[in-house]
């Protein structure tokens, strides 16, 4: 209960945090991109200066109206193509400035893309497949079951884990991780037959194909087409 009445707090706390319609970021010609939060994790999205400290004072203000209260240590500012380089300020003291920093487990660089991100998670999954080596190595472990605990302890550490919805994949970015997945895999196979035939006899599809089909998914229920 305590849970569910913390999150109510937090909403009421954001909704009037950003209630001015000006300081949002502009997605498109007809719609503006909003402050994303989760639980405590807050990210203030602004396109000049004085927005961001304007939400900022807003933050902490209506956060100490509920008993709560804004660690500044934990506080960082990200700029992009920002010419106005003044430090953001909580009650006087600077938020530090960083190149990149971690949201919802995902890594948000300056530079953009979804490359250092995929990198981050792809070290986590080859961590947890690690993990596993005695059952892969097992012959009293079928390869129907260790496929099945390839998908459910180490494919959603590189995937689910957060949404691998947001990733900008490129060319290379799409190799690295099917040549992860197959990799994987092989070690389980043990058998030298085609990527194709691995990935059919598996039952599983290219991951590259897979982020791009969830990529499409979400764009559909986040921008339904509709008909007149």
């Amino acid at each position: 209960m305590s849970g569910f009445l913390f999150l109510l707090i937090v909403d009421w706390v954001m909704r009037y945090t950003v209630k001015e319609e000006g300081a949002r970021l502009r997605w498109k010609f007809a719609s503006k991109l909003e402050d994303p939060d989760f639980a405590d994790d807050v990210a203030l999205i602004c396109s000049t200066k004085s927005h961001v400290q304007l939400k900022t004072n807003r933050l902490v203000e209506n956060a100490e109206r509920t008993g709560l209260r804004v660690n500044v240590r934990k506080c960082k500012v990200m700029r992009v193509n920002a010419r106005n380089n003044e430090a953001i300020t909580v009650k006087c003291l600077a938020l530090e400035d960083v190149e990149k920093f971690i949201y919802l487990g995902a890594t948000v660089c300056k530079q953009g893309g979804g490359g250092e991100d995929i990198n981050a998670r792809l070290g986590k999954a080859r961590g947890a497949f690690v993990k596993l080596n005695r059952v892969w190595n097992s012959s009293s472990v079928s390869r129907k079951t260790k496929i099945r605990l390839y998908k459910t302890l180490v494919k959603p550490v590189l995937m689910y884990m957060y949404g691998c919805e947001t990733w900008k994949m490129n060319e290379g970015d799409a190799k690295k991780i099917d040549v992860f997945q197959n990799r994987c895999l092989r070690r389980i196979w043990q058998d030298k037959i085609s990527n194709r035939d691995l990935l059919e006899r598996a039952n599983v599809e290219r991951l590259s194909e897979e982020v791009r089909g969830k990529k499409e998914m979400a764009i559909h229920w986040t921008h339904p087409q509709t008909t007149t």
